[in-house]
Order: C-alpha cells, then structure tokens, then sequence
C-alpha cells in the first residue's frame, strides 16, 4: 500500500506521539523496580543498536566533524537527552 506524502507526514506525527506519550506512561509504570538512569541509559541503548545499521555510513563520513565538536555533542546529549529522561522516569 503506498501513501501519498501528505498522509505519510499525518502518520508519522501521529505515531511520533503515540510512542512518546506510551514511553512516558510505561516508563512511570515501571520506574519502581528499575532505578531512573538505568531506565534511561538502557532505552538509548536499544535505541542505538537498532538506528546504528541506519546510519553507520552517514557517522562515518562525518566523523571528522563529530570529532570536532564531541565536547558539544557530549554536553548536549547530557543535558538533554540523558537528564531529561532520567527526570522523567
């Protein structure tokens, strides 16, 4: 079945907020018998191995810039991703 590009974007807005919104719900569901930054450290990981396929070429062809500018990369992923989530959870 092939959609046209108007309904793809509707179903990825859609889906985009229906897995942060169940994210958000199972993570406080389960936040009492796993510690929060265990929780948010094993997410990304899952995370990481199933995009890392995807995009391994794309790093690799930019790792010069990555390697420039890891501090910044590094603080960022921090601050936003890793202690939000830990919040979060």
């Amino acid at each position: 079945m092939k959609f046209p590009p108007a309904q793809l974007a509707f179903i990825g807005l859609a889906l985009t907020s229906l897995f942060w919104a169940s994210n958000a719900i199972i993570a406080r569901y389960i936040s009492d018998s796993i510690p929060p930054f265990t929780l948010a450290f094993g997410r990304w990981l899952i995370a990481f191995v199933i995009l890392i396929p995807f995009v391994a070429k794309s790093l690799y062809d930019q790792r010069h810039e990555i390697i420039k500018h890891y501090l910044v990369i590094a603080i960022l992923g921090f601050l936003c991703i890793g202690t939000y989530n830990t919040i979060l959870y």
